[in-house]
């Protein structure tokens, strides 16, 4: 079985979650008990991106040498889908993809409704010279796992929308941040107990159009450190599962 159809598998868990397949489980217990992560932690951003100068690639850009790390808090909200959940209440999840996720071993779900919920928030206060105020949504996202035991590594990528308030030497007065965009999340979590997580990770996310520093958000710029298009995003959060009741057999 291939990552790709895991994903393919995952992706559709989440669209037919709440249906009801005729099976010789029919007559089972329709209350399902899903793990529910949900975490949260400090990040640093950095406003900053590749440079080209004089034939040489750097990195960095003028909000960088403004102040070089912002911080903020990152949040995420998942259900967690193991071989347990699909052997116990193989209802929720159609007949053709059982198989697959329970070799997977795991799957991580976040609802759409989610989405209205920031991933990231920008929280930050002039330490150096400069502030900034804001949020990214995840609006829809896919990843892989590429180790699952003894920790679990993943990629992912999700479409993003960010809205922010920066005030920086660098940059107009008032700069207000509108873009859509999209991210890529290398994560690594390590397990402390069952109930009980730590995840260590790095994201980029790259917003397009780039919005000018000495412009507003209806203005287009290009990508070099006189716009704004990259965040770099170092993180640590902590994750705590507790069971979620639901009863499927009320769709």
């Amino acid at each position: 079985m291939s990552r790709f159809q895991v994903l393919v598998a995952a992706l559709t868990v989440a669209a037919f979650t709440v249906a009801t397949i005729d099976d010789a489980h029919a007559g089972s217990s329709t209350v399902a008990e899903i793990p529910v992560q949900v975490g949260v932690g400090p990040t640093g951003n950095i406003f900053a991106g590749p440079t080209f100068e004089d034939d040489a690639v750097g990195w960095g850009g003028n909000l960088a040498g403004d102040q070089p790390v912002h911080t903020g808090l990152r949040l995420s909200v998942t259900a967690v889908i193991d071989a347990d959940i699909i052997d116990d209440h193989p209802r929720l999840v159609p007949r053709n993809y059982r198989g697959m996720l329970r070799r997977a071993g795991e799957v991580r779900i976040s609802p759409m409704v989610l989405g209205l919920i920031p991933s990231s928030l920008y929280l930050s206060p002039p330490i150096a010279e400069a502030s900034a105020w804001g949020a990214t949504w995840s609006i829809i996202g896919a990843g892989i796992t590429l180790m699952n035991e003894p920790v679990r590594f993943s990629v992912n990528g999700r479409v993003i929308t960010t809205l922010m308030y920066l005030n920086s030497p660098s940059a107009s007065s008032p700069y207000f941040f509108a873009r859509p965009g999209a991210s890529i999340v290398l994560d690594l979590e390590v397990p402390v107990t069952d109930d009980f997580l730590i995840s260590f990770g790095w994201s980029s996310k790259v917003h397009v159009p780039p919005q000018p520093l000495a412009g507003g958000v209806m203005e287009a710029g290009e990508f070099n450190e006189q716009s704004l298009w990259h965040f770099g995003q170092f993180y640590v959060q902590g994750h705590y599962r507790f069971p979620f009741r639901y009863d499927y057999g009320r769709q």
